[in-house]
C-alpha cells in the first residue's frame, strides 16, 4: 500500500481495521465454499483502499500457487488431447499434408494456389494439431474448474487495482499466451521435435521478442505440414539482422546488397562465420508472424520456407525489414 493509502487507512476505526483482518482471514480459508469467498471479496472491495489492498495481496499469494499448478496440468492435458486428435484424424492429417506437399512440388505454383488450397489445408491442420484452450478445457472438467478459479481471482485483482489506481492486471492475457505456447510445445512433442525446441529455448535470449515469434511461427507452419522444425543458428540471425538494417539504412529491398563484401546472401552468411542455402526477405511490418505469412504466400519464398532438407534458420529484423536465412 502506498503512503497516501496508508495514511487514509490509519484514519479508520479499530473496528473497521478488525473487519479487514477478519474478512481477509475468511477469504484465505481454502475450505470455504466459492460463493462465500466471493462474498468476502466483495465486502473487502466495499471497504475501500485498505480492503482492496488486503484482497490484492491475498489474491497474489493464491495466484502464485494456482498458476504454476494450472500450467503443469494444462500441459499434460493438451498433450493427451493432441495424441487423441492425431489418432482420430490421422487420415485427414495425411490428406492435408499431401496437398501441401503437392503444392510445393508444383512447377508453376502461384499465389492463388497457396492462398486457396494451401491456406485451406494449413488451417484444417491448425484446427486439429493446435487445439485452442477451450478445446482442451472442454475435454477436462477438472482443468476447466481450475481455470475458472484463476478467472475469479483475476477478476477480484482487477477490481482491487481499479480502486487502488494500480497498473492494469494482465493475468488473463498472459495465461492465454501461455496456453497457446503450451499447445505449440505439444506439437513439437508429437512431431518428435523436442530436441530442437530445447536447443531453440537456449538460443532465445539471442533474439528479440518479434524475431522469436517469427521463428516460432516458421516452425509451427513446418510441423503442421509434417516437416521438421528448424534449429536457430545465432550466426545466421546476425547476418539476417545486418542485411535488414542495411536495407533500411540504404533504402533498398533486394537479396543483392550494394555493400562491399555483402553482395550475395552467401557472402553475408560467410561474414558471420556460417553458411546459408537460401534467403527470404520481407518489408512492411514489425511482427515476425506477418513476415512468415508474407513468405508463405509468395511462391518462391514459400518453397524456401517449406524446403524439407533445411535444418537451421536465422531471423533478423530492423524497423519493418525482415531477413530469414536458411540452410
Amino acid at each position: 500500500m502506498g503512503a497516501g493509502a496508508a495514511a487514509r487507512g490509519s484514519e479508520w476505526t479499530p473496528e473497521a481495521q478488525r473487519q479487514v483482518r477478519a474478512l481477509t482471514s475468511a477469504f484465505n480459508d481454502p475450505f470455504r465454499p466459492a460463493e462465500d469467498r466471493a462474498r468476502m471479496a466483495e465486502r473487502l472491495l466495499q471497504l475501500g483502499e485498505p480492503g482492496a489492498a488486503a484482497l490484492a495481496s491475498a489474491v497474489d499469494t493464491e495466484l502464485a500457487r494456482a498458476l504454476p499448478a494450472y500450467e503443469e496440468a494444462f500441459e499434460r492435458s493438451v498433450a493427451a488431447f493432441l495424441r487423441s486428435e492425431t489418432r482420430e484424424h490421422a487420415g485427414a492429417i495425411r490428406e492435408h499434408r499431401r496437398t501441401l506437399q503437392q503444392l510445393r512440388q508444383r512447377r508453376n505454383l502461384s499465389r492463388e494456389d497457396i492462398t486457396g488450397a494451401g491456406d485451406a489445408a494449413l488451417e484444417a491442420l491448425r484446427r486439429i494439431l493446435l487445439p485452442s484452450a477451450s478445446d482442451v478445457l472442454g475435454a477436462d472438467e477438472r482443468l476447466a474448474s481450475a481455470r475458472q478459479r484463476i478467472e475469479r481471482l483475476s477478476g477480484w485483482k482487477e477490481a482491487a487495482h481499479r480502486i487502488l489506481a494500480r497498473a492494469p492486471v494482465r493475468v488473463r492475457q498472459e495465461l492465454e499466451d501461455r496456453e497457446r505456447e503450451m499447445a505449440g510445445v505439444a506439437l513439437y512433442r508429437v512431431s518428435r521435435g523436442e530436441p530442437v525446441l530445447r536447443h531453440n529455448l537456449r538460443q532465445k535470449g539471442e533474439l528479440s521478442e518479434a524475431e522469436w515469434a517469427g521463428v516460432r511461427e516458421t516452425n509451427l507452419t513446418r510441423m503442421l505440414a509434417g516437416l521438421n522444425p528448424l534449429r536457430i543458428d545465432p550466426r545466421l540471425c546476425v547476418a539476417a539482422r545486418d542485411h535488414s538494417k542495411d536495407m533500411h539504412t540504404l533504402n533498398f529491398f533486394a537479396h543483392e546488397s550494394p555493400v562491399a563484401g555483402k553482395r550475395e546472401f552467401t557472402d553475408r552468411a560467410r561474414r558471420a562465420g556460417t553458411s546459408a542455402r537460401a534467403e527470404n526477405i520481407f518489408q512492411g511490418s514489425t511482427r515476425g508472424e506477418a513476415a512468415v505469412r508474407g513468405w508463405w504466400t509468395s511462391p518462391g519464398h514459400h518453397r524456401s520456407l517449406m524446403e524439407p532438407s533445411h535444418g537451421f534458420v536465422g531471423l533478423g529484423h530492423h524497423e519493418g525489414n525482415w531477413t530469414q536465412k536458411l540452410r
